[in-house]
C-alpha cells in the first residue's frame, strides 16, 4: 500500500487502497493453482478422446516399452471425484514448500523436482511391488504425498528441518498410515459393491511420501542456495537439519 505525503488523505484514494489490500492474492498458491488447471485441462481433453488409459502406468505398459507412462500417469485421473480430491490437495499443500523455499527462480525448479521425483518414486515402487500386474495406475497422489512427506520435516518454530527420528515425523507417519487405511477400505467397499476392478495405489502413496520425507534436505538446500536475507545467517547446504550436535 502507498502512503500520501500530505497529512490530509484523499477519501477515494484511501478506499481504493483498502480494497486493494483486501483483494491481494496469495502468490504461494499460484504454482498449485496452475498445476491444478493443467490437470483439469488434461482430464477434459482425454475424457472426450477416451484415451486416458494411454497415460496410465503398469508393468504391462513398461514391458511394451511405454516408459513415458512413468511420468504421464501423474496427469491422468479415473474420474471427477479422483480429480477433485487430487486438485484440492495439490492447491492446499503446494504453498507449504513454496513458502519454505523462499524467493528466487530456484523455488519453482525445486518445487517441480519435488513433485516429479515423488511421483516417479511412487510409480517405481508400485511397479516393484506389482511386477506382473496388469491393472493400470493413474493419478497425482504419489506426487502429492511427496508434499506431505516434505511438510513432515518442517519445524514450525524454526527454519531448520526436524530429524527423521523425531516426534513430529513419527506423528506424521501414523497420520499418513491412518489416512491410507481409511481410503483403502472406502475404495475397496466402493469397487466391490459396483463389481468393478481397482483400488488404492498405496504403493505410490508410500513411495511419494518417502521421497518427500528423505529428500527434504536436498530440495530445501538446493532451493535456498545463494539466497541470503540481511540480518540472518546464510542457509546451510543440508537444509538446516537439527540433531543432537547441530542445534
Amino acid at each position: 500500500m502507498a502512503y500520501l505525503d500530505s497529512e490530509v488523505v484523499d477519501p477515494e484514494r484511501a478506499e481504493w487502497e483498502i480494497d486493494l489490500f483486501f483483494f491481494q492474492f496469495d502468490t504461494s498458491l499460484l504454482p498449485g493453482v496452475v498445476l491444478a488447471g493443467i490437470l483439469v485441462a488434461v482430464f477434459i481433453i482425454y475424457a472426450f478422446s477416451g484415451g486416458m488409459l494411454d497415460l496410465a502406468v503398469s508393468s504391462q505398459s513398461i514391458r511394451e516399452g511405454r516408459i513415458a507412462t512413468l511420468f504421464t500417469h501423474m496427469a491422468a485421473h479415473a474420474g471427477l471425484m479422483h480429480l477433485w480430491l487430487n486438485v484440492t490437495a495439490l492447491v492446499a499443500l503446494s504453498k507449504v514448500p513454496i513458502r519454505r523455499f523462499g524467493p528466487g527462480v530456484r523455488v519453482l525448479l525445486a518445487f517441480a523436482a519435488l513433485l516429479i521425483l515423488s511421483g516417479l518414486t511412487g510409480g517405481l515402487l508400485f511397479l516393484a511391488i506389482n511386477p506382473y500386474g496388469t491393472v493400470p495406475m493413474v493419478g497425482a497422489s504419489g506426487a502429492i504425498c511427496g508434499l506431505l512427506g516434505f511438510a513432515a520435516r518442517l519445524d514450525p518454530e524454526s527454519p531448520a528441518l526436524v530429524p527423521l527420528l523425531s516426534v513430529r515425523v513419527g506423528r506424521a507417519l501414523v497420520d499418513f498410515a491412518r489416512w491410507n487405511i481409511v481410503l483403502f477400505l472406502a475404495l475397496y467397499l466402493l469397487v466391490s459393491s459396483s463389481g468393478g476392478m481397482g483400488g488404492l495405489a498405496w504403493e505410490a502413496h508410500l513411495g511419494g511420501f518417502a521421497a518427500g520425507l528423505l529428500g527434504a534436505p536436498f530440495f530445501l538446500g538446493w532451493a535456498s542456495r545463494g539466497v541470503h536475507v540481511e540480518g540472518e545467517p546464510p542457509p546451510r547446504a543440508d537444509g538446516g537439519v537439527r540433531d543432537g550436535l547441530n542445534p
